[in-house]
């Protein structure tokens, strides 16, 4: 249930837009990490795993125009594994 309230699958026009910044959020601290610091959201990685099992978030991340699946593959040269877990999903 928490992954459809994530989704927003209920809604229409608002499908996505959760995952949307959460993905943003992920990708931006990934890119403006230093090392030796926290990775404030490093932790969003087994969110996004567990939300790609479903049909809904898969297409979410694939349409075009959203770049979502191109900003979630630069992740897969994170330094942190959790990270690299997540991008590949």
């Amino acid at each position: 249930q928490g992954c459809m309230d994530l989704l927003q699958a209920s809604d229409e026009k608002k499908a996505g837009l959760h995952i949307a910044v959460l993905l943003k959020r992920f990708v931006m601290s990934g890119v403006m990490w230093e090392e030796g610091k926290d990775d404030t959201y490093e932790h969003v990685a087994p969110i996004l795993t567990n939300l790609t099992r479903f049909k809904q978030a898969r297409q979410v991340l694939t349409q075009p125009g959203r770049g979502m699946l191109q900003a979630l593959a630069g992740q897969l040269r994170a330094p942190s594994l959790l990270r690299r877990q997540g991008a590949s999903g």
